[in-house]
């Protein structure tokens, strides 16, 4: 459909992706717990978010240990 003449048109939003970290953590901390990969759930309980960065993608993990830190505190970590 045509905007009629004189009618303004609002500029397309792009959408951006929404990522589930809540979900993601929980995936990734249950697969986790049923595996106890070595040193994970430790570095985890003992706050050590770069040792469990480490641990899960290897020593090139990005930001991923600030992302772990945020969504700890988000859902309830102090």
């Amino acid at each position: 459909m045509a905007p009629e003449e004189g009618e303004r048109q609002e500029p397309r939003k792009e959408r951006t992706p929404q990522v589930d970290w809540a979900g993601q953590l929980r995936r990734t901390f249950s697969c986790l717990y049923a595996k106890q990969k070595g040193g994970m759930v430790e570095a985890l309980k003992a706050k050590n978010f770069a040792k469990m960065a480490t641990l899960y993608n290897g020593e090139d993990y990005g930001d991923y240990d600030k992302r772990i830190a945020k969504a700890y505190k988000k859902h309830g970590g102090n």
